[in-house]
């Protein structure tokens, strides 16, 4: 068998088939193939290749669809996982080439070609189709999909607002709290303690009693007193 298939060139032309194929399935069918033993097999297949040579030659190449995604799309949505919006409008955009797949079939019945009628087969889900175009936009569900997301977008929308102004008047307000915080006396004693505290009058300075209270726990009147007596 393997000399009769290299003495043929199958293996070439298995190769050839494969890098035109759409799918993962149809790589696979490929694959697997291998010379007919019986007549009748043969004779079917030879009949269908012949019809499909006929359609290539009226109507041109097939408008084919990529479907190297789709089975794992099904396989997904069959285990109750969620598509995300550009799985589901890749998805939309393998039924309108599947639409245009059957047309093109369609087409074909008129020359009187009996593969053309796989078309039958084919069904594009034109409500499927039609809710994933109106849906479904550059990789994200449009607000108007459905009365209720529309309605939560909205609120979200409100409450970043609400959020982005609050913050704006509570910054706002802490800028101004500390203006008026840093203008005050006490402010004003801790910032002159600290640029004198190392200078060698306010080393040697001596203390009658406890030592005082840091100038900026001290209140005005105590304040004016503690300067006073000229201990900063």
């Amino acid at each position: 068998m393997n000399q009769t298939m290299n003495a043929l060139a199958l293996n070439e032309i298995k190769r050839q088939l494969e890098n035109n194929a759409s799918s993962l399935r149809a790589k696979e069918l490929i694959r697997d193939l291998a010379p007919f033993l019986e007549e009748g097999e043969l004779r079917r297949n030879l009949r269908d290749t012949t019809q499909a040579r006929q359609l290539l030659d009226l109507l041109g190449t097939p408008p084919l669809p990529v479907m190297e995604n789709m089975e794992r799309f099904i396989s997904k949505s069959i285990t109750g996982e969620l598509l995300t919006a550009e799985e589901i409008e890749e998805t939309g955009m393998f039924l309108t080439a599947v639409l245009r797949v059957k047309s093109y079939l369609e087409r074909g019945k008129s020359y009187g070609i009996a593969a053309a009628y796989y078309s039958d087969n084919l069904e594009p889900l034109p409500a499927l189709r039609e809710e994933i175009i109106r849906s479904v936009h550059n990789g994200r569900v449009d607000d108007y999909a459905s009365n209720r997301l529309r309605d939560i977008r909205r609120e979200l929308r409100l409450l970043e607002e609400k959020i982005k102004e609050k913050t704006e008047a509570l910054l706002k307000s802490q800028k101004n709290i500390w203006r008026r915080a840093s203008s005050s006396p006490e402010i004003t004693a801790c910032a002159c303690l600290l640029r004198r505290s190392t200078s060698p009058k306010y080393r040697e300075a001596s203390w009658t009693g406890p030592p005082p209270a840091p100038p900026c726990l001290l209140s005005l009147p105590q304040w004016r007193d503690f300067r006073i007596q000229g201990r900063i």
